[in-house]
């Protein structure tokens, strides 16, 4: 009886993130059964949370459809937060290497994205990559302003060396960006 009632509140919070997912992603019942393979009635099924139980597959295939991963796992808020931090540090990378395009896209995909408290460095880490793509945007005055708001929260919420370092991460990737959009106009050009 208890695992019924687990079961049933899994399956419960499975449509509500569906949902949720779906229209963070401006997607409709239909557009997301188009993308999956699927009947419109069967994503309908999916988010009002019928049937006996919860097929993860079914779940996990419409979350990417929609952009999203599911991960599960019993230690799921600490690896939840390693893989925040890791997306994070890659969107920093793509700036770092000149591929401001691709670290938009990324950071446009992570818009929405939600951190708890214990999170705190990866959202960090985002306002940081928020911060170096209003930058390469020409916008300097509004990315030194976004990033000093953040330092600032950080600085205040005793953690003054972290916030250093976050404003260190900032400065040298825009140094290295600037040396490898250097070199690529560089390479561009012919002196012949």
């Amino acid at each position: 009886m208890v695992r019924d009632q687990q079961q049933k509140e899994l399956l419960e919070s499975a449509s509500q993130l569906l949902v949720q997912v779906r229209r963070d992603n401006r997607l409709t019942q239909e557009k997301l059964a188009e993308k999956m393979g699927v009947s419109a009635q069967t994503i309908k099924r999916m988010e009002r949370g019928e049937g006996a139980k919860l097929d993860l597959v079914k779940f996990s295939k419409a979350l990417e459809a929609c952009g999203e991963q599911l991960v599960v796992s019993k230690k799921s808020k600490q690896r939840a937060h390693y893989a925040a931090v890791a997306k994070e540090q890659q969107i920093i990378s793509h700036f770092r290497e000149g591929q401001i395009a691709e670290a938009n896209q990324e950071l446009e995909q992570l818009k929405k994205w939600e951190y708890s408290i214990l999170e705190a460095d990866g959202r960090s880490l985002h306002e940081v990559g928020v911060a170096l793509s209003l930058y390469f945007a020409g916008k300097p005055g509004a990315s030194v302003s976004r990033l000093n708001k953040m330092l600032l929260g950080v600085a205040l919420s005793g953690y003054k060396k972290r916030a250093l370092q976050y404003q260190q991460i900032y400065l040298n990737t825009i140094e290295a960006a600037e040396k490898v959009l250097l070199q690529k106009e560089k390479g561009g050009k012919s002196d012949v």
